[in-house]
């Protein structure tokens, strides 16, 4: 509770004690109820409380919740009905937007719930998905997923659910120590039930690597814009109307101002087919190194400067950092609540370096139109062997953005499989995927 109301007073978000409850979901007996306090004012206890859309008390089973949630969907399908029966009615891609916003998004919402149902109660799950569809697509209603949801652009329901909890799960992991999952201070692990923790295992086995090496928020995470300088359009050659030919000198007058007082570190990031890898290089010193190959461009990038910050700066002077990745560095220009984890994570290096009163100043150069600085990074990290040390970073969005990819390719196959590609043939909306 001391961690949520540091970092509730940090982004200045409002937390009503008066209105929060807490209750007591296990199988335990407690003799006494602790009293638990946020910012010194005592949480009550609660007999049920409300949570995901869904009402929870010490005997609501899951066949309970799943009556609550169907009894909730059958409404919303008769008001589906009623609109795909009008002569003039909606298109059908409106009635598959109201179906997925409004219906389909009710067992969506509360995934890391409804992932715990057993098999019979995932496939009425799927059941309802399939009234749906079939209502919102003008199909017979008793269209089997396996071609209903491609038409429409969804997923099989019990199969989005799992994917669901387990990006619920890996958002957990990397807003450690924030994340009500996690409820000791010297274990980073979370707290889940046997079903959930296993299909995290698989999941990570999957994607060769474990949870430790997932890129967490900062204990004191910073989203000030004005952090240090960032120069996205100041200079001359930073303007795409700029011929090629002039950049490079344009550039070397530029760094020119700089050099006196500045230590200059330049970076890239790479990936190919065979390496996703991070590159930097002073005039001192270089690194390389491989990173996970599920990482992004974008993640490259960001990670080159963190290492850079690490490696290669030098304590007595301000640093200049070159980079070409223009993303990156207008996201760290950018930053918010919502930025990416490794975004934050770079934020709170640059906070580290300002408070040892050493200023930090990024500049981005056009992609290599023969600046030797950024040619040489860029040289460095493409010259990537098996051999090469290997980093085991890897960000929670690149990990839920293969997820994804995985799902649809999964539909994909499914589909290609079924009976009915060789009946019906390839749908055409199918195409779009």
């Amino acid at each position: 509770m001391e961690n949520i109301y540091k970092w509730c007073s940090y982004w200045k978000l409002a937390i009503c004690p008066d209105k929060s409850a807490i209750i007591d979901l296990s199988n335990k007996i407690l003799t006494s109820l602790p009293r638990i306090t946020y910012a010194g004012i005592p949480l009550t206890w609660s007999e049920s409380l409300k949570y995901l859309g869904i009402q929870f008390a010490k005997n609501n089973q899951n066949g309970c919740i799943l009556r609550t949630l169907r009894s909730k969907a059958l409404k919303k399908i008769n008001c589906l009905k009623i609109l795909g029966y009008k002569r003039n009615g909606p298109r059908t891609k409106h009635l598959i937007t109201i179906a997925n916003n409004s219906i389909l998004s009710l067992f969506y919402y509360s995934c890391p719930v409804i992932n715990t149902f057993s098999e019979t109660h995932l496939k009425s799950c799927n059941v309802i998905q399939t009234t749906t569809l079939g209502i919102a697509l003008g199909a017979p209603i008793w269209t089997p997923n396996i071609i209903s949801c491609p038409a429409s652009f969804n997923k099989i329901m019990s199969v989005k659910i799992r994917r669901l909890a387990i990006q619920f799960f890996i958002k957990q992991i990397a807003t450690h120590p924030f994340s009500p999952l996690i409820h000791t201070n010297d274990e980073s692990n979370l707290q889940l039930v046997e079903k959930d923790a296993e299909s995290l295992r698989v999941t990570f086995h999957n994607l060769n690597c474990i949870p430790d090496h997932v890129i967490t928020l900062p204990v004191l995470p910073h989203s000030n814009p004005n952090l240090c300088e960032i120069f996205l359009k100041d200079f001359r050659f930073q303007s795409k109307e700029i011929p090629v030919s002039i950049i490079a000198t344009s550039f070397t007058e530029c760094i020119q101002n700089f050099s006196p007082n500045h230590f200059i570190i330049t970076t890239d990031g790479s990936k190919s087919h065979c390496y996703t890898s991070i590159a930097g290089l002073s005039n001192i010193q270089q690194f390389s190194y491989r990173i996970h190959p599920l990482n992004s461009v974008f993640t490259a990038e960001v990670l080159a400067i963190c290492q850079a910050l690490d490696e290669l700066a030098v304590p007595e002077k301000d640093i200049l950092i070159l980079s070409d990745s223009y993303s990156a560095l207008s996201s760290l220009k950018n930053i918010t609540f919502h930025s990416p984890k490794v975004i934050r994570r770079l934020a709170s290096k640059i906070h580290f370096r300002k408070s040892m009163n050493q200023n930090i100043s990024l500049l981005w150069v056009p992609g290599h139109p023969g600046v030797f600085w950024n040619e040489k990074a860029d040289s460095l990290a493409k010259q990537i062997t098996d051999s090469t040390s290997f980093i085991e970073w890897i960000t929670s969005e690149d990990i839920i953005s293969n997820l994804i990819k995985q799902s649809i390719q999964i539909t994909h196959d499914n589909y290609r499989r079924s009976k009915y590609q060789a009946m019906i043939g390839r749908s055409g909306h199918y195409n779009h995927l």
